[in-house]
């Protein structure tokens, strides 16, 4: 089974579970969404955001060389059929962008040219499949590792354009070794650490200063879990500042 939700879900829904009002409880409810049996969980926060900008632009062409006015939006076709079938005079206000859904066709040549290559190294398959699920998303090209040889196998033939790593796999500096492998044989590659350190210990450490890169080899250090929303920031972050050296 597969299930896709709307952004708003995963804001709204905390209150009635007691969360604070307003919090993003996208991660327990991707969780639950999981163990109620639905293989895939897809969020459209992505789509979302373009359906935005494609309206904007749109009001933007209508405003300057007089179109219709005013615009009515809607992410709903629901709503866009009734308004069709019960008040056709008002379809001609209606913006083109119907749904969250609809931009990414548009959207996919664009994109495609920059698909970026993510090596993901985590033994929790559960971690794997997420992170890749939402790197995915975004139009990367994801390739994945369970272990240390796996990894290495990987990059016998690929030299990726991110990596991202867990700390502590097979042996507690497994992804120390492995970050260092990388920076050897490709120094330009990103590479984020992920850890459950922090969590397990309270403990904290980070990859700030020059002294703490220059050991680590890291160039971001990421506490576990990782929300969709921050992972997306940390990933494209470190994608635009390799792309601008």
């Amino acid at each position: 089974m597969v299930v896709q939700h709307a952004s708003a879900v995963s804001v709204t829904i905390a209150e009635e579970f007691g969360l604070k009002p307003g919090k993003d409880a996208d991660g327990q409810m991707v969780g639950a969404l999981r163990k109620l049996g639905f293989k895939r969980v897809f969020d459209t926060s992505f789509t979302a955001d373009l359906t935005i900008m494609e309206e904007g632009s749109e009001l933007v062409k209508r405003i300057q060389t007089g179109g219709t006015l005013p615009m009515m939006t809607s992410c709903s076709p629901g709503w866009i059929k009734y308004v069709e079938q019960f008040y056709p005079d008002f379809t001609i206000r209606s913006e083109t962008c119907w749904s969250e859904s609809s931009p990414r066709e548009g959207w996919k040549e664009i994109t495609m040219a920059n698909v970026k290559k993510i090596l993901v190294v985590d033994d929790d398959p559960d971690i794997v499949e997420q992170v890749t699920m939402i790197l995915k998303q975004d139009g990367h090209e994801v390739h994945s590792a369970g272990t240390q040889d796996e990894a290495e196998e990987i990059l016998l033939s690929l030299k990726p354009d991110l990596a991202i790593l867990d700390l502590m796999r097979e042996d507690k500096d497994s992804g120390f070794v492995l970050c260092h492998r990388i920076k050897k044989v490709y120094p330009n590659t990103p590479v984020m650490m992920v850890t459950a350190v922090k969590a397990a210990t309270g403990l904290s450490f980070a990859a700030d200063s020059a002294l703490q890169q220059s050991w680590l080899k890291a160039d971001l250090l990421v506490d576990k879990p990782i929300r969709a929303e921050v992972l997306r920031n940390d990933v494209n972050g470190l994608l635009n500042r390799a792309a601008a050296t």
